[in-house]
């Protein structure tokens, strides 16, 4: 996660983007994350009094946000575009970061992704499951966090999909250490002067 971490605080400094995309429940948690990354490294501990002005933000956008574009692209050049056209149409660049979460490795959206970020010379991040080792998107990713276990205890968690809920439980945690790490260095770099 450390490396991982410091690609996040890189994207930050350069005034670079951070993109993400999942599909199902990892969606909302990938939405989750992005939302974090760009509002609580910029609040106060003191949430009345608000930061020094001249701290910049981090933009970040949600690939999987729009209904409308992921049923239009799916349409038009299939599902496994509906992320990759998205950094086409932003025009990535070197600068910025793919987070991507894939419980099997496997998802050809976020491969497809992965593959137009490093053509651009973006990095990525990509958050498995281990059920695959991590499958393709270990080898393509920059930064690959695997989330161990198979076997859940959930009801309803069978089969292939035996650690689903915990690969979405733990995948959280990872992204909010992410953020904690981040604010930390933002804090560092304009606070504590």
């Amino acid at each position: 996660m450390t490396l991982a971490s410091v690609a996040l605080i890189q994207t930050y400094m350069a005034s670079g983007t951070v993109y993400g995309c999942a599909n199902g429940g990892p969606a909302g948690t990938i939405s989750h994350a992005l939302m974090d990354m760009s509002t609580h490294p910029f609040v106060s501990e003191d949430k009345s009094k608000p930061l020094p002005p001249g701290i910049p933000g981090l933009r970040t956008v949600d690939l999987g946000a729009s209904g409308a574009m992921l049923t239009g692209l799916a349409n038009d050049l299939g599902y496994d575009q509906i992320f990759a056209q998205q950094l086409r149409n932003y025009e990535i660049k070197k600068k910025d970061l793919v987070i991507g979460l894939t419980g099997s490795g496997t998802s050809g959206n976020i491969i497809n992704a992965f593959e137009v970020a490093r053509d651009a010379g973006a990095q990525t991040i990509a958050i498995v499951g281990a059920r695959k080792n991590g499958g393709t998107a270990r080898d393509l990713a920059d930064h690959c966090i695997i989330i161990p276990g198979e076997g859940s205890e959930f009801p309803g968690q069978t089969g292939g999909n035996d650690f689903n809920l915990t690969y979405e439980d733990l995948s959280l945690h990872v992204l909010h250490a992410m953020v904690g790490i981040l604010k930390g260095s933002i804090s560092e770099k304009y606070l504590r002067r």
